[in-house]
């Protein structure tokens, strides 16, 4: 159906400080574009925002065909069970191949970068958020590691499994460096106790690791902010 100037008279479009915002008289709220601060104070919305974001980049072509750009860089078996055959297309007769975000999950990804961007620029829409999901991904920066579908089930299954450095592709201590200002208290501890974990695990340790454990540690510090950090945000894949 399309609309015409007055399908919803009392909805006006107007610009508060360049972002285009949705107001009516007969409610308090409004809808902007670019979310701040101030917008994301309730943590429903908040959690919603990344949630949605997330949901958004899931549905990128390009996420879609991440898991082949990774097939073709050589990444085309289980890192656990690396002596099964593995089928790229869904053959029942071999074993399927998955993509799984390791260390921190694609939400705490999406959650570093939503608060360094609203740190540092004081406001950001979804679709911003979702391009620089695809940029990390694109510019290998994100912990990743190809699975086959038993193993990957495994390792929600038990918050205990541990996968050794090696097994990980992604230059994920960039990440972190490059976002900062959004870890969170939170996230630095996941960071940290996989960095144990390493450090318990014979001839897994090195002191890039524990330098890394030691600057997210300060940054989880330095940034405890105003997000609710007992907000699960671990329902990852």
């Amino acid at each position: 159906m399309r609309l015409s100037e007055n399908s919803f008279p009392d909805i006006q479009s107007i610009n508060i400080s360049g972002n285009p915002t949705l107001v009516t008289p007969n409610k308090e709220d409004s809808i902007s574009l670019r979310h701040t601060y101030a917008d994301l104070q309730d943590i429903d919305e908040y959690v919603k925002f990344i949630r949605n974001s997330v949901k958004l980049f899931r549905g990128t072509e390009y996420y879609k065909l991440y898991k082949g750009h990774l097939l073709e860089l050589g990444l085309d078996r289980c890192q656990v069970l690396g002596n099964l055959p593995v089928d790229t297309d869904n053959n029942d007769s071999l074993v399927t191949i998955e993509m799984n975000h390791v260390i921190i999950t694609v939400f705490d990804v999406a959650l570093i970068i939503c608060e360094t961007i609203l740190k540092t620029y004081g406001s950001i829409t979804s679709f911003e958020l979702v391009n620089l999901l695809i940029k990390e991904h694109a510019e290998h920066r994100v912990p990743l590691v190809m699975m086959c579908k038993s193993v990957h089930q495994a390792y929600h299954a038990d918050p205990l499994f541990f996968v050794q450095p090696n097994m990980i592709f992604g230059k994920w201590w960039e990440l972190l460096d490059r976002y900062k200002l959004g870890i969170t208290p939170e996230i630095a501890s996941k960071v940290s106790y996989y960095c144990k974990k390493c450090q318990e695990q014979s001839g897994t340790f090195d002191n890039g690791l524990l330098q890394i454990s030691k600057q997210v540690q300060e940054w989880g510090s330095y940034n405890n902010g105003f997000i609710d950090l007992d907000v699960n945000w671990n329902d990852d894949i």
